[in-house]
């Protein structure tokens, strides 16, 4: 609906036979990124990402880690998104993302299952949950490591802490966030102790 109203206001480059013309030429058709970001640690454990990013690939999908610049996601989180746009409408893009990210939540899930029997996980939980609450400084790639054992442990009713508190503190406790609530650019011992501080008052 919003695309419909600015299509009123904006001359799109529009094509009958090829649909929307973009700048990238893999955005051809409908131009619509469709994104849903994953949690997916079992998964990642158990060394299955490349394996899955093959194979939705195939599927006309593309699965690439999220706050970092390779594969691997920091925090084991993962945004899964569209690649085909030509030739697809947006209704069929978006039903195909939303199947297969369904899939893997399932797969997620069942790798779950297994990997909270293991005590020496159960022990990373716990510790993780101590260190967001007693550490003096963290560092960005830190707090997601750590968050997402307690979001684990969230997950599976190990600890009693709201889920969205956890994903707020995923993204406000970047760098350029915590700069920008600061007002100015912080030094990186600055920025770890101000997100270690902002971290334990949440977690009080």
């Amino acid at each position: 609906e919003i695309d419909s109203v600015i299509e009123k206001h904006i001359n799109y480059a529009f094509s009958e036979h090829l649909g929307y013309l973009t700048q990238c030429p893999t955005n051809l058709g409908t131009g619509m990124r469709a994104s849903v970001m994953l949690h997916l640690p079992a998964l990642t454990g158990k060394g299955a990402m490349r394996r899955l990013s093959t194979t939705v690939a195939k599927l006309g999908l593309t699965l690439r880690g999220s706050f970092s610049d390779g594969n691997e996601g920091a925090g084991n989180i993962y945004q899964l998104s569209n690649q085909v746009t030509l030739g697809i409408s947006e209704e069929a893009a978006l039903q195909n993302l939303s199947s297969i990210a369904m899939q893997i939540v399932a797969q997620e899930k069942q790798a779950r299952a297994l990997l909270i029997k293991d005590e020496d996980y159960l022990d990373r939980i716990y510790r993780a949950y101590g260190i967001l609450k007693s550490a003096y400084k963290l560092t960005s790639k830190e707090l997601m490591n750590l968050i997402s054992y307690v979001h684990v442990g969230v997950s599976e009713g190990i600890l009693d802490i709201p889920a969205e508190k956890l994903r707020s503190m995923t993204v406000l406790l970047q760098p350029a966030t915590l700069n920008t609530a600061a007002g100015k650019v912080l030094s990186q011992t600055e920025r770890d102790v101000l997100r270690s501080q902002k971290v334990r008052e949440e977690l009080a």
